[in-house]
């Protein structure tokens, strides 16, 4: 497995996603985007035995609306990318993409207008 770290510009989104979906509750934007940033770095190090710092991050929102099929991607994208270091699944990073997942895909086009319930 491989690992890489994803752009300042892969951070701005998911934050501007947090934002859209009004699910940034208890955190700043920019205090969010460091922490998934952060965590990018340690799995990177982790993985190529490194020990790189992740550059200060200062959020800037993402221009037009969010996508929540491209969410839903970038999501995935810094999970796999922040996935080898131990304490990733234990992280606040971690949990907040999860949260974050389950908004995008409710956020998905006929989501709320299909059944509940399959008879």
């Amino acid at each position: 497995m491989s690992a890489f770290i994803v752009t300042k510009k892969h951070i701005d989104y998911l934050v501007t996603a947090a934002l859209s979906a009004k699910y940034m509750t208890g955190i700043e934007p920019n205090e969010f985007g460091a922490m998934l940033w952060t965590e990018n770095h340690k799995s990177v190090n982790a993985r190529y035995n490194e020990e790189s710092a992740s550059e200060p991050y200062r959020f800037t929102r993402s221009p037009g609306k969010v996508d929540p099929v491209k969410a839903l991607k970038a999501i995935h994208c810094l999970q796999y990318q922040s996935c080898e270091h131990e304490g990733w699944k234990q992280s606040e990073a971690c949990k907040r993409l999860e949260q974050l997942e389950g908004e995008m895909i409710s956020a998905l086009p006929g989501y709320d207008a299909a059944p509940w319930g399959i008879d």
